[in-house]
């Protein structure tokens, strides 16, 4: 063979190459408007496959209080669940309490999955890359598991809904990057389907039995602490942003609204708040001795009507903006929410 003639067969082995690029795609789902997904198999809960699903159990005790709250999982490609299962361990095809009851399957094509760094199509960019990005769906479900095989599990802050959230992040889901607990858990509660009849029993009968058990033994004052505990639980997790951003968790969880201002939209909440009388209990000695002024909240006051003594008369107001004059002032538990320059009352 002369120099620089290249072999027949290699010749044979580059045209093979470049017709099968030039060729359409074989694998490519024909709902994939071009884009080189592997096409997904069919939903089936008999054999829990799942593909591209999030996926919804209900827990016990906590969803027979509160019945929005389950454990989560997400799904491979190929239908496989993975869950946050506990303590540095990713459960595979093996969901923890139970088959799902409801699930939701995700569009693919709403990820953000970059070969490089240039190949974003989501507004974030290099702050996607920093989180960690991935080049398929099953990609990102295996990065995610590896973070959490180092995490301790807790109800609160590090939990299942955590790993879905951190896996729908690195996906850059719907162009957010800003996907946490508690959207994770509305997404699946306002979109999510039933896997069956069954599914909506089991989900829940053990809520509506203890709900009747609790309102015959206790009355209905029981459901005034199921519906603040279920309150309270959504606030709470919302702790671990808090710590790390800042804000207020009860706010965040409200739309900015605080505490002691959604008290003035719900009687029943500022009735189980108020009726304790935390700060009522340590003056009431003293103003059966003197002559006091009782200033609180408008929404407060009607609760503060057990201090009826003859020398005691209770104004609805705002401390900042207006503070009765008198001799001496008992502030008690009010510094935990203050900022800064509402301190500077305290100089006055």
């Amino acid at each position: 063979m002369s120099r620089g003639r290249v072999p027949f067969m290699d010749l044979k082995r580059v045209y093979d190459v470049e017709q099968a690029c030039s060729m359409p795609n074989t694998f490519q789902d024909d709902d994939d408007d071009g884009d080189d997904l592997w096409p997904l198999g069919e939903i089936d809960p008999k054999k829990l496959k799942f593909p591209c699903c999030i996926v919804w159990t209900p827990l016990p005790v906590v969803s027979w209080l509160a019945p929005f709250i389950g454990h989560v999982g997400l799904c491979r490609e190929d239908g496989v669940i993975l869950d946050f299962a506990g303590s540095n361990f990713i459960s595979v095809d093996d969901f923890a309490f139970g088959p799902p009851a409801r699930y939701l399957q995700l569009d693919r094509k709403q990820c953000c999955m970059p070969p490089n760094l240039g190949g974003h199509t989501c507004k974030y960019g290099y702050k996607h890359t920093e989180f960690g990005t991935a080049v398929t769906w099953d990609d990102a479900l295996s990065a995610s598991a590896r973070s959490c095989e180092h995490r301790t599990y807790n109800l609160f802050t590090c939990n299942c809904h955590s790993f879905v959230a951190n896996c729908l992040n690195r996906l850059c889901y719907g162009g957010s990057m800003e996907w946490k607990m508690v959207n994770v858990a509305v997404l699946i509660l306002m979109k999510g389907k039933w896997v069956s009849a069954s599914s909506v029993v089991r989900s829940f009968l053990p809520c509506a039995v203890v709900t009747c058990l609790g309102v015959f033994l206790v009355g209905w004052p029981f459901l005034i602490g199921l519906f603040s505990f279920s309150l309270l639980l959504v606030a709470w997790a919302q702790m671990k942003d808090m710590v790390l951003e800042g804000g207020d968790a009860f706010g965040r969880s409200h739309g900015a609204m605080k505490l002691f201002d959604y008290m003035g939209t719900d009687e029943r909440f500022s009735k189980l708040i108020n009726q304790t009388g935390i700060t009522i209990a340590v003056v009431k000695k003293a103003l059966e001795v003197y002559e006091g002024i009782n200033l609180d909240l408008t929404c407060v006051v009607p609760w503060d009507k057990h201090l009826l003594t003859p020398n005691v008369e209770h104004v609805a107001g705002d401390m900042f903006n207006d503070v009765p004059t008198g001799d001496a002032m008992i502030l008690k538990r009010v510094l935990h929410d203050w900022t800064r320059p509402r301190l500077k009352i305290l100089i006055n």
